[in-house]
């Protein structure tokens, strides 16, 4: 609807809108970080180091997940006598 048409229905019900400065997501991983575990003080730097290693550990997950997938797609067709290609 546009805005002006809208202004002239109801008046009273245009509100401007906010411009929220939002941060970035990893700042918000940081700040959700922070509150789950208060006890450990979480730096910009500790973020970094650590969000690699969980990024490869979900990478190895993800690589597992396929090759036994795989594995067992083969046991599979060889239980039920297919050829393979």
């Amino acid at each position: 609807m546009d805005d002006n048409l809208f202004l002239l229905v109801n008046p009273s019900r245009y509100k401007t809108k906010k411009i929220v400065n939002q941060a970035s997501l990893d700042e918000s991983i940081i700040l959700l970080l922070n509150k789950k575990f208060p006890k450990v003080e979480i730096t910009k730097e500790d973020y970094n180091e650590n969000i690699i290693k969980i990024e490869t550990l979900f990478t190895e997950t993800y690589n597992q997940r396929i090759i036994i997938t795989v594995i067992e797609e083969i046991i599979r067709k060889t239980e039920n006598e297919q050829v393979l290609f």
